[in-house]
């Protein structure tokens, strides 16, 4: 019986989860209409309430499993019908894309470098000449200009241009931004060139989402105005209202490599200290029946405002979510559990966006939640401290480590990191950027008065910098971070499980719990083995997809040669955005880089590698053999028939048809790499056509990866 259990939240919670992970990985789509979703509420509420009057206590166990389908179906409708697919005026049912639309702003402008970003709800769109009504979400691009920097959210505006759909990854292991972007109902794209769009209307938003753009925005011009210094500002702004645009990549990795990147993210922290300074200063109105419920509701308004001005994110969603459900079991007096209420708070938020389940944010949010009130009394009682400071201390780094025991597996999953200081760090950080946050929001209160607010600035400024130094310091001690691990999802879930197993193991001293544990780590240590064994024996021939460049990747184990233009091996930023974590996913320890510009002069054995001979633009990789095809090829003059090679790769726009291509050489594949001119690699797409010979085209494929 779903009732007996503890927490009887969590199982159909979890249920409900299946419903949405099963559905977002078949995709398998069946109409359902409203009003048999309504019947499977009506249906629930009743096997829930009333089916104990009619069924025998033997047989009640069915009404526990009629409830668990009907929340596992219930849950992968819900994600089904999320995607648009049933809206017949969605822009994604339309068969041409259209080349006209008219839709609002929906968020306020993001600044790109030659261009600002919004999102665009869509209201009508035409195609073949005709108008009609249309939904969706669209990414719009408008260039930079002294129109496009006014527009602001609610204004309605109508453009010329054809939208594209989001493009996939171009590299391997690299971020899925479309499937980023599809988990949010968005799949098309349209950059709008000056001169092709027109302001229609304004104001058609929302009111109270506009007062809090517009409050936000002061907050920035007010902020802007005080701290002058590009970091200073960015960490400031972000630790206030989660701005993130002034966050550049390297302030981020530096924070991430300290190990205290949470702190730039508004999550549970932030609004919980909101959460406490208006409950305080609202105290005066819990008086009374009508008291409470006006206190609550002030308290729970103005907390949903703080979230809409920050931008509501997953973990600023969920802890908003949980705040007010501890608010009004405050207010009726009512002591709830940790877990229920989380639980409750993750149901209501993947009811209205089921997608949240696959969002990083969500799912680190709720496990470092979980960790901290699963672990963190514990380890605090692990010793006893009297004294007022070493137990703040204390107290600082249980939640640090119960913290970081809930969120250790996914980081390691989808950040390739882990950072050795973290304690150190976060025992300065968290103290300092407390601070920043309540003297912040009493300097935007009280910014009229220049006194109090230049006073509060100097010492917020002080505090910031000083966070800035710690990070710095902590990111440049010895081995500070430990980089390139991999961990696959199955290995997530084992981690979680030895963890879990442990925990309770630690609290109830069950042994039966510690085999569990052993006996998962004999599995995990078994998929490693196997796994280093499949990374010991792989061959790989890469070709990346780095738009205007040229870079080709022989993998043999875990060593390789990156064959790559100058400005390849020269931007290490780029070449850690495109290629990183594909290098990680396959365990690579050393990389050797020849720069391509030289390969006509190289002759020799690679470095790194005996298995890899270069000669000119020859290259032989064990059994197989490559051409590199540029404007400098020449076929050595001391052959005379057709040479036999496996891949034959065109680079830098050459002077060459694949006509000729096919007469030099008897090639199994001719790759067209990504530093080739659009106009071009269309003429040799065409000729490939004719041929009946297509070649394998990188800027439209992705990147071209060969395995044996």
């Amino acid at each position: 019986m779903i009732s007996r259990n503890p927490f009887p939240l969590f199982r159909l919670l979890m249920v409900y989860i299946a419903g949405i992970v099963t559905a977002s990985l078949t995709g398998y789509r069946f109409y359902m209409p409203a009003l048999i979703i309504y019947l499977f509420l009506v249906g629930i509420f009743f096997l829930i309430f009333h089916s104990g009057r009619f069924m025998a206590y033997s047989h009640q166990w069915i009404q526990g499993a009629a409830i668990l389908v009907l929340f596992y179906i219930f849950g992968y409708q819900i994600t089904i019908q999320s995607t648009g697919m049933f809206d017949h005026q969605h822009i994604i049912n339309r068969r041409v894309p259209p080349d006209c639309i008219i839709g609002m702003v929906n968020e306020p402008l993001s600044e790109k470098e030659k261009s600002y970003s919004a999102r665009m709800k869509v209201w009508a769109a035409r195609d073949t000449a005709e108008w009609s009504a249309a939904t969706g979400t669209i990414i719009v691009y408008l260039q930079k200009d002294s129109l496009s920097e006014d527009v602001r959210y609610g204004d309605v505006i109508i453009f010329r241009k054809k939208v594209s759909l989001i493009t996939p990854p171009a590299n391997p292991s690299q971020f899925n931004y479309k499937k980023y972007l599809a988990n949010k109902g968005i799949y098309h794209s349209a950059f709008v060139s000056s001169g092709s769009w027109k302001l229609l209307d304004s104001n058609r938003g929302k009111p109270v989402r506009a007062f809090a753009n517009a409050l936000r925005e002061k907050i920035m011009i007010t902020l802007r105005r005080t701290f002058t210094d590009k970091d200073e500002f960015a960490v400031v702004t972000a630790l206030l209202i989660g701005a993130k645009d002034d966050l550049d990549a390297d302030l981020q990795q530096d924070f991430a490599a300290a190990g205290v990147l949470h702190i730039l993210v508004v999550s549970g922290m932030h609004v919980g200290l909101i959460y406490v300074v208006l409950n305080s200063l609202f105290g005066f109105l819990r008086k009374g029946a009508l008291g409470r419920f006006s206190h609550t509701l002030l308290v729970i308004m103005l907390m949903w405002l703080y979230s809409l001005i920050t931008g509501f994110g997953p973990s600023i969603l969920r802890a908003a979510a949980m705040f007010s459900l501890v608010a009004v079991g405050n207010s009726i007096q009512r002591m709830t559990s940790i877990y229920n209420t989380l639980v409750v708070s993750a149901f209501l938020l993947l009811l209205f966006s089921p997608f949240l389940i696959s969002d990083t944010g969500f799912q680190l949010s709720y496990a470092s939640v979980i960790g901290i009130v699963a672990l963190q009394r514990p380890i605090y009682e692990m010793f006893s401290i009297k004294r007022w400071i070493p137990g703040q201390i204390w107290s600082i780094i249980a939640v640090t480590l119960a913290a970081q025991v809930g969120t250790l597996p996914l980081a390691l999953m989808y950040f390739h990191q882990f950072p050795v200081y973290f304690i150190l760090a976060n025992m300065i950080i968290i103290p300092l950027s407390t601070f920043v946050i309540y003297a912040g929001i009493i300097f935007l209160i009280m910014s009229p008065v220049a006194v109090i607010s230049s006073l509060l600035a100097t010492i917020i400024l002080f505090m910031t910098r000083l966070m800035l130094f710690t990070v710095d310091k902590v990111e440049y001690l010895p081995y500070s971070t430990i980089t390139g691990i991999s961990v696959t999802l199955l290995q997530c879930i084992l981690i979680y499980g030895m963890i879990v197993s442990l925990v309770i193991f630690w609290q109830k001293r069950r042994p039966n719990y510690l085999i569990s544990a052993l006996m998962i780590l004999l599995v995990l240590c078994t998929l490693l083995f196997i796994r280093n064994l499949e990374r010991c024996r792989q061959c790989i021939i890469a070709v990346y997809s780095v738009p205007g460049s040229s870079a080709y990747d022989l993998i043999d184990g875990k060593s390789h040669v990156l064959i790559a233009d100058s400005a390849v091996l020269t931007d290490g930023k780029k070449t850690e955005r495109l290629i990183r974590d594909f290098w990680i996913s396959l365990g690579l320890k050393t990389g050797y880089p020849i720069m391509l510009d030289k390969t006509a002069r190289y002759k020799g054995l690679c470095p790194g590698n005996p298995c890899c001979y270069s000669y000119g633009h020859f290259i032989q990789f064990r059994d197989k053999r490559i051409v590199i095809i540029d404007d400098d090829f020449r076929k050595p003059s001391s052959v005379s028939a057709k040479m036999q090679v496996d891949f034959a790769i065109i680079r830098h726009n050459a002077r060459i048809t694949l006509e000729d291509i096919h007469a030099l050489f008897d090639v199994t594949c001719i790759i067209i790499d990504s530093s080739n001119k659009s106009w071009k690699t269309g003429k040799w797409r065409d000729e490939g056509t004719n041929l009946k010979k297509m070649p394998y085209i990188v800027p439209e494929s992705g990147a071209f990866i060969f395995s044996w």
